[in-house]
């Protein structure tokens, strides 16, 4: 699966214009994210599988006007988990591990993705977490 990241105008219709050019390029919005960005909206869509090239995508959403900057990734799988008080120093712990292989983190919310699972995790915990990848 794809990801487009990109830079937006916060104008208004600026989201519509860049879903519907994906939609009409013949490609399916698996996930769609959004927050806040210093030039704009930080947008990421994931990108169903389609049998036309992405990269010709790419082409055409940088051209929108309110798109002010655009590349295409492959999607990484993302890990989401919660914490009850109880176990904070053990998941903040566990956060720890993660964090020399996060792309991002965000400590108040408790929310990461994460490019690799450290060594000192269980394989137990590798192999159910590359099932859920797949």
């Amino acid at each position: 699966m794809l990801e487009l990241n990109l830079i937006i105008d916060a104008t208004e219709g600026a989201l519509v214009r860049l879903l519907g050019t994906i939609e009409r390029r013949g490609f399916s919005i698996a996930q769609m994210s959004s927050r806040p960005h210093a030039r704009g909206v930080e947008v990421r869509v994931q990108i169903g599988n389609s049998n036309r090239p992405a990269d010709v995508l790419l082409r055409q959403v940088r051209r929108l006007i309110d798109v002010r900057e655009a590349t295409l990734d492959v999607a990484r799988p993302t890990f989401t988990f919660s914490i009850d008080s109880a176990n904070e120093p053990n998941a903040r712990e566990l956060i720890g591990d993660f964090m020399p292989r996060s792309s991002e983190a965000d400590d108040a919310r408790r929310r990461m993705s994460f490019l690799g699972i450290p060594d000192r995790i269980s394989n137990d915990f590798k192999r159910d977490a590359q099932a859920v990848a797949v």
